[in-house]
């Protein structure tokens, strides 16, 4: 469901991580491991501006050519929650009201 796709970029003995959908996440490791395992930190801190900002979350693209990360088990399971609130136009003051 959260599965985005991320572009691995050899920098100077480490890899530079970016998302194509979520240009504000971006992070390195010294390893490939290490910059994936990276990039769901930084996959789910990009997320949470949209979260914050109150936006609908960018979906992720299918790109069956590069690998993927996915926010942690917690994580996605808030933000499937934000996108059904989000899609349903359920605003943070409105479930106080209930």
């Amino acid at each position: 469901m959260f599965d985005y796709p991320v572009i691995l970029i050899p920098d100077e003995g480490t890899f530079l991580v970016t998302f194509p959908d979520e240009p504000e996440a971006i992070t390195f490791g010294v390893t490939e491991a290490e910059a994936l395992l990276h990039a769901v930190e930084a996959l789910e801190t990009g997320l949470s501006f949209y979260v914050n900002a109150r936006k609908p979350l960018p979906e992720p693209s299918v790109r069956p050519e590069l690998p993927t990360v996915r926010p942690s088990l917690l994580e996605g399971v808030k933000l499937a929650i934000y996108r059904e609130m989000t899609l349903q136009g359920i605003r943070k003051a409105e479930l106080a009201r209930r």
